[in-house]
């Protein structure tokens, strides 16, 4: 049974580079009347669990970050840390920043800024393999369509068994120090994308938990048109 404090960390400290015709980063735009990232926040407020909650903004953006919160109700329940020049180095530096605030290990559930889908349930899987002695876990869903690898772009090189195969989302959970210990031991991390693969690297054990198709990421505006179509209409 874990009996460490358990925080979420919201990683809304992204370019958005893939998002285009916008001058502000796709997490502070709009999704049906509120921000993208404080629609992703109160998923995780109203979770018990967590200790706290830091929400991980650039450097460029953190005034402006922050400002969005100020005048909500549960902003006592938030932490905010700066932000790294990869997804990676600011999972770091939120990992170090927790560390330096309580003085002491503890569970992350990290989460990124542009998935406002995220369910309860999905939250609570987290949660719950963390406190069933997980020391990390990693929110997938199975793969639906088949998958081709090419090496050079050109000529398929590899079709893997797409019954083995599942694509990644968020929450990833784990044990900071351990997230913290890997991180420094392997060094060069520009092409790994997530948290999981940086821990598996470093022999980590991983525990699946069953995301959801719902719980989408708003990468282009087609998704932010999509998010907020659904919000129309279920309200």
């Amino acid at each position: 049974m874990n009996t460490l404090d358990i925080y979420a960390v919201i990683l809304a400290a992204g370019v958005g580079s893939r998002f285009r015709g916008s001058n502000v980063p796709k997490q502070f735009m709009e999704l049906h009347g509120s921000t993208i990232v404080a629609s992703t926040v109160e998923k995780f407020i109203v979770q018990p669990a967590f200790k706290g909650i830091v929400v991980v903004f650039s450097k460029a953006w953190f005034e402006h970050g922050q400002q969005i919160f100020l005048k909500k109700p549960y902003v006592d329940k938030l932490l905010f840390c700066e932000g790294g020049s990869t997804r990676q180095e600011s999972l770091y530096n939120a990992c170090r920043f927790l560390l330096k605030e309580t003085g002491k290990d503890c569970f992350i559930v990290s989460h990124d800024a542009a998935r406002p889908f995220v369910s309860n349930r999905i939250i609570m899987d987290n949660i719950r393999s963390i406190n069933s002695g997980y020391v990390a876990c990693d929110t997938v869903v199975p793969c639906t369509d088949t998958i081709v690898e090419s090496i050079n772009e050109d000529i398929i090189s590899e079709i893997p068994n797409r019954n083995l195969l599942y694509q990644g989302q968020t929450p990833q959970s784990f044990l900071s120090s351990l997230y913290l210990s890997a991180f420094q031991k392997l060094g060069n991390l520009d092409s790994v994308t997530d948290a999981a693969k940086i821990l598996k690297l470093s022999g980590v054990p991983i525990k699946l938990v069953q995301g959801d198709v719902s719980n989408i990421k708003i990468t282009t505006e087609y998704d932010l048109q999509f998010a907020n179509f659904i919000l129309g209409s279920t309200r």
